[in-house]
């Protein structure tokens, strides 16, 4: 398995690098970069969550709760492994995320579970998730009231 960021041999977990913050010039209103905290359960995940990160998850069809846990950590991005909304029941998570104005990153598929390394700073830029200018994951950008003609408007089109 490769593994992009810091590990015990390339860099230092104990001493994370600074959150970043969301970059909003009109030419890049997706672009983001933060510190990348992954977590498997999305409640677990929240509790270490700090303003300007960049939370990594894998959460089907998002909740109400999970989406406003997540929104009241101040996080500039959720990236998602799996689909914010499947279609297979109504949820409103990601409308809470969207209305904090987060940046969120649609079925970037599970292999980012493992790939990034939690304390990894990331950027969020061009629909791709890159560490160290590598790509880690190809995302899909649903920002701006989660319409895909609202993420071509938001210059998301992927």
């Amino acid at each position: 398995m490769t593994t992009l960021g810091p590990t015990a041999d390339h860099g230092n977990l104990s001493a994370p690098p600074q959150s970043g913050a969301a970059h909003a010039s009109a030419s890049d209103r997706c672009r983001v970069t933060g510190t990348a905290r992954v977590g498997k359960r999305t409640k677990d995940l929240a509790k270490r969550l700090v303003a300007g990160e960049i939370a990594v998850i894998d959460h089907k069809d998002l909740d109400r709760v999970a989406g406003e846990s997540l929104a009241a950590t101040g996080v500039v991005a959720v990236v998602n492994a799996s689909e914010f909304i499947s279609g297979r029941y109504p949820n409103t998570g990601p409308a809470r995320l969207d209305e904090a104005g987060i940046l969120l990153i649609d079925a970037v598929g599970s292999a980012v579970m493992d790939t990034l390394v939690d304390g990894t700073e990331v950027t969020i830029a061009d629909g791709s998730v890159l560490v160290d200018g590598e790509v880690a994951a190809v995302a899909r950008c649903s920002t701006a009231r989660g319409s895909p003609s609202a993420w071509r408007g938001a210059g998301c089109d992927r």
